[in-house]
């Protein structure tokens, strides 16, 4: 079993003898320089002291400690800097990212095909309500004598309509549970892929996003496409019922009102599709701006002492409000298009029911039509009128759906550099010698600032090396590489002759055990 302790005894000397100014920290360093080595190592003998790399600027960690998440590790990288203004990028949607988003849903296709069936039903019987009510309305003001023979038709056609909407309740029952529990797997499927594909991908990976952008992924995006292929999925598919079975009804009680209610809806599904497609970048670029606010807010909470620390909690309020209010103006602008779009729809619906009853007054005045037919037409216009803005919504929450699930294959697809499983496996316990040639490294999120640059070092197997220096100098990063958490960009480390390269990941883990500990901590 190998051991790696690595020792970050400076540390906790900072906060003690550094508060406000540089001075301080060269005083702090001053007097870590002049301890015995015997202290800080305790009890362990050193047989190697690394202090080739180049040490972290300390000014500059005064200055920006509160900003950063290397506080969290002796050596961790921080995650690259949040842009004020997030540039909005235009997503196409495309009938491939449609069918690969439909490819999510496959699993509960069942469901949503007895979904499908019930909500057939319920829109069938939804849309028979005009034509029933008009039948109501010819039966009272029939001229008929028999007034008897009239109550009597209408006594059996309203217990009629009484079963059928019965029928409609357990039907819509249907569709909404049905949909509702296959959204719920969707989303738990999705999550369950994206998060599997998550933990498969390098350190590297990590330090170049924030903890709170992947949360942001697994809650808000996951949601989102599980909700577009199903409950929104659902509406579309009543809307599109409802649209056709109006505008059938429309045409068969009186084809001249329906030229006249229809001459609007070619404008309303033109603005519709304009919408759609300003809605699916305005998302796209607010849900980025939301993972952005997610991640600085996580990394300040998680490094909560070194803000305080350093006196930063004034500057780390500011800085996370103007991160909200550049999220709060994208936000407007998505607000001020759905406001106007909806007006539009609201005054298109309007103009439709003015002119059909213009229009058909004039046809009963003339006995062109009955009371209750022009009733019916009037209730299949206003229906046909709101499935429209509904389906309006259906496109609007799919392109949604599709910017989200953009994000998730960004993920899913990513093939990562170091294999979770595959290469040599150790059969048995290793002796420790350790190798490392010609070390050349830097972290992916920090390409330019090199950790190691040429080391080389041999530790002889059943002995125990204390790895001594600054912040910064590349302790954490020897295990780091040594655990094979990253490659070396050149050189190579070998473990008893074999480059970790060509080893199993998992079981060269196995035979290390990795102990993080600071100075106050060691007996």
């Amino acid at each position: 079993m190998l051991s790696i302790v690595i020792l970050n005894g400076h540390r906790q000397l900072l906060p003690g003898l550094c508060r406000r100014s540089f001075r301080n920290v060269q005083l702090a360093l001053r007097h870590y320089e002049s301890m015995p080595r015997r202290t800080l190592a305790g009890h362990f003998r050193v047989t190697h002291t690394f202090r080739n790399a180049t040490p972290l600027n300390l000014r500059r960690l005064v200055r920006g400690a509160a900003t950063s998440s290397s506080a969290a590790s002796d050596n961790a990288p921080s995650s690259p800097p949040v842009e004020k203004q997030a540039k909005a990028t235009k997503v196409a949607l495309k009938s491939t990212d449609v069918k690969r988003l439909l490819e999510f849903a496959k699993p509960e296709r069942w469901n949503i095909a007895g979904g499908v069936s019930c909500l057939m039903i319920s829109s069938a019987i939804t849309m028979s309500v005009p034509f029933g009510l008009g039948k109501i309305l010819d039966i009272i003001y029939s001229t008929s004598a028999e007034t008897g023979i009239a109550k009597e038709k209408l006594d059996q056609f309203c217990l009629l309509l009484g079963g059928v909407f019965l029928l409609g309740g357990l039907a819509n029952f249907g569709r909404v549970y049905l949909f509702s529990n296959a959204s719920l797997r969707i989303t738990k499927n999705i999550r369950s892929k994206v998060y599997s594909s998550m933990l498969n991908q390098e350190a590297g990976w990590f330090d170049q996003r924030g903890t709170g952008e992947l949360v942001n992924r697994l809650s808000s995006d996951t949601f989102q496409v599980g909700n577009s292929l199903s409950m929104n999925l659902s509406d579309g598919l009543r809307s599109t019922a409802m649209i056709l079975a109006g505008a059938g009804m429309m045409v068969y009680t009186s084809p001249q009102l329906a030229l006249v209610g229809m001459c609007i809806v070619p404008c309303v599904a033109g603005v519709a599709v304009v919408y759609g497609r300003f809605v699916r970048n305005i998302t796209k670029e607010l849900t980025d701006k939301f993972a952005d606010v997610m991640k600085v807010g996580e990394e300040r909470l998680g490094n909560i002492k070194t803000v305080k620390m350093f006196c930063k909690e004034m500057y780390e309020k500011k800085l996370f409000t103007e991160q909200l209010i550049d999220a709060l103006n994208i936000g407007y602008r998505e607000t001020k298009a759905r406001a106007t779009f909806y007006g539009m729809t609201g005054l298109s619906g309007n103009i439709i029911i003015l002119s059909v009853l213009y229009y058909g007054g004039t046809m009963v005045s003339n006995s062109e039509m009955t009371v209750g037919a022009l009733t019916s037409f009037i209730l299949y216009a206003g229906y046909t009128a709101i499935s429209i803005g509904g389906l309006s919504n259906f496109y609007t929450e799919l392109n949604k759906g599709v910017g989200s699930a953009t994000r998730l294959w960004e993920i899913i697809d990513r093939k990562h550099t170091i294999p979770v499983e595959g290469g040599l496996e150790l059969r048995q316990a290793p002796c420790g010698e350790i190798v490392f040639n010609s070390v050349h490294f830097n972290y992916p999120s920090r390409p330019d600032a090199a950790v190691l640059s040429g080391l080389s070092l041999r530790i002889e197997p059943a002995t125990s090396t204390a790895v001594v220096g600054r912040s910064g100098s590349g302790k954490s990063t020897l295990a780091s590489l040594l655990l094979r958490l990253y490659d070396p960009n050149s050189g190579s480390i070998q473990l008893d002759g074999h480059d970790l390269r060509e080893l199993n990941p998992m079981s060269l883990r196995s035979y290390i055990g990795a102990v993080n500990q600071v100075f106050k901590n060691i007996g």
